[in-house]
């Protein structure tokens, strides 16, 4: 039997029904689901988190990757093991881990699940799990609307951004890694990940993972916007051969400056602008994981 902080953001795509029939589930499995009266008012989930710390034995948050973003900082600081239950719209953490928005998939996460430190990013202060960006998915962040997404999903992202194709421009940047490199470019779009995937489907790197202790960024650099057309391939793949305009670099540390400021989107929502600076924090938080063959983890996705 566990001690259940059960955490269910209403407004994710799939999420307005949900907490009743999680915790009618959780129960009938023997589990004891806290129920604190703070969830009845709006709550500030990371408030929660904090006050019902010595009572829970691990958190369950029901939400998409923004839902996921808030509580960072209360999981950092109460050490409570995460449980995810994918409701939102990309749920890149989710695909990355391969966990199923099903209440059996949950109950045996909850089971026979295996407990496990990974990174996070933190950009200006703020923590991020999955993904930062500067440019087009700043803009498709802003300005994608709750009810298309609702209605189409990941694809949402997509139509808004051909939508507001003709409204987007590329902008001049200074890019520093720990280890020296500097680049002065003019850019799209600059996407830097602690995990592999991006953008629903999109791939960073092949062999980055949420516990090597480094950041990737990629940099589109094409002339036209729809010249970007001809990368989807190496962006689905995450290989990036000489010849394309992008640039791509790693570290532990990525430091953005831009001649005026930029607005930043962090795991799906804007926090924050230029001028920043990207680290990472190594094995900050606990995640419980589908049970795998042998030592190896689904740590790639």
């Amino acid at each position: 039997m566990k001690r259940v902080l059960l955490l269910v953001n209403a407004r994710a795509r799939s999420g307005s029904d949900k907490y009743e029939e999680i915790k009618t589930a959780l129960e009938a499995a023997g589990h004891r689901v806290l129920d604190p009266p703070e969830l009845e008012d709006a709550p500030d989930f990371r408030d929660v988190i904090r006050k019902h710390n010595d009572e829970a034995d691990l958190v369950i948050v029901g939400g998409g990757d923004g839902t996921i973003n808030c509580v960072l900082p209360a999981l950092v600081e109460t050490k409570l093991p995460l449980v995810v239950f994918p409701l939102g719209t990309a749920n890149l953490l989710a695909r990355s881990f391969n966990i199923k928005a099903g209440i059996a998939d949950l109950l045996e996460l909850l089971d026979s699940g295996e407990e496990v430190p990974i990174d996070l990013g933190m950009v200006n202060g703020i923590y991020f799990i999955n993904v930062c960006g500067l440019g087009i998915s700043t803009e498709v962040n802003r300005r994608v609307s709750s009810r298309l997404k609702k209605l189409t999903g990941p694809f949402s992202f997509w139509i808004t951004g051909l939508k507001l194709r003709k409204l987007l421009h590329p902008f001049r940047i200074k890019l520093t890694t720990d280890d020296g490199t500097s680049i002065v470019t003019r850019t799209w779009q600059i996407t830097i990940c602690n995990g592999r995937k991006y953008a629903a489907w999109m791939t960073i790197e092949p062999d980055a993972n949420y516990d090597d202790g480094t950041l990737r960024c990629l940099s589109t650099e094409v002339k036209k916007w729809w010249q970007g057309i001809k990368l989807l391939p190496y962006y689905f793949r995450g290989n990036y051969r000489d010849g394309l305009d992008v640039n791509f670099l790693t570290g532990k540390k990525i430091r953005l400056e831009t001649p005026k400021p930029l607005r930043i989107d962090v795991d799906g929502d804007v926090q924050t602008t230029t001028p920043a600076t990207f680290e990472i924090k190594p094995k900050a938080i606990k995640l419980i994981l589908p049970k795998t063959l042998g030592d190896s983890l689904p740590i790639q996705g």
